[in-house]
């Protein structure tokens, strides 16, 4: 029986899901090897542009892993348990640095993993943007809402948002509008981070294509 084209939709929706999901783990684990060694290329990409910090590159490799374990089947409570433990450290991440810059808290967080020597003048050393930290709580929030049962849009909703931001960082970078990515005026997104937000975003929509506003894309419909 011939397959239709909303089934070879769905699969390939799947098949890029999982595709960016190694793709996010593999440029954290990157960026994460770049400040152990200290490979300056492997933090800033481009040259005098902002560095990944350590702690975004680890919660982007846990945010891929966690995409990666969201096609796993809902009945094995091992991998729904990696998977929400994985989300509880994206957000929690986002949710401490988010602290320290609201409350300014010092919360020996910034340099836990790696000490940092290339900040800029005025920065704080080792600590992610708080536009990097926004989305890391919303993303670990999307993966939650993910679970069977939940709200598919209020997820999705999410995912869209935490896109959103990723493009205005990178729109940012490509006109040279600082206030883009730089909210505080000090520790700035990375446009790789910005890259891998907007990878992880897609990646979220693409992981349920049966779902809330997915459904018109990968439908036999007219829509």
């Amino acid at each position: 029986m011939p397959v239709s084209n909303s089934h070879r939709s769905i699969a390939l929706a799947l098949a890029l899901s999982r595709l960016i999901a190694l793709v996010v783990a593999a440029a954290g684990a990157l960026v994460l090897a770049g400040w152990w060694l200290n490979v300056r290329v492997l933090q800033t990409i481009l040259p005098g542009a902002v560095a990944m910090k350590a702690n975004t590159a680890l919660a982007l490799v846990l945010a891929g892993l966690a995409l990666w374990l969201l096609q796993a089947p809902s009945a094995d409570r091992r991998w729904t348990a990696v998977r929400h433990g994985c989300a509880t450290l994206i957000a929690l991440i986002g949710l401490l640095t988010l602290s320290q810059y609201l409350f300014g808290w010092q919360l020996g967080l910034d340099e836990l993993l790696v000490r940092d020597t290339a900040s800029t003048p005025g920065a704080f050393p080792g600590r992610s943007a708080a536009l990097t930290a926004l989305n890391f709580v919303l993303v670990g929030l999307a993966f939650f809402a993910f679970d069977p049962g939940r709200r598919y849009r209020l997820a999705q909703g999410l995912a869209i948002f935490v896109g959103l931001v990723a493009l205005l960082a990178l729109l940012g970078y490509l006109y040279g509008a600082e206030a883009f990515y730089r909210l505080t005026g000090r520790n700035g997104m990375a446009v790789h981070t910005a890259v891998g937000f907007f990878l992880i975003a897609l990646g979220l929509l693409l992981a349920r294509p049966t779902a809330g506003f997915m459904t018109p894309f990968t439908s036999a419909s007219a829509g």
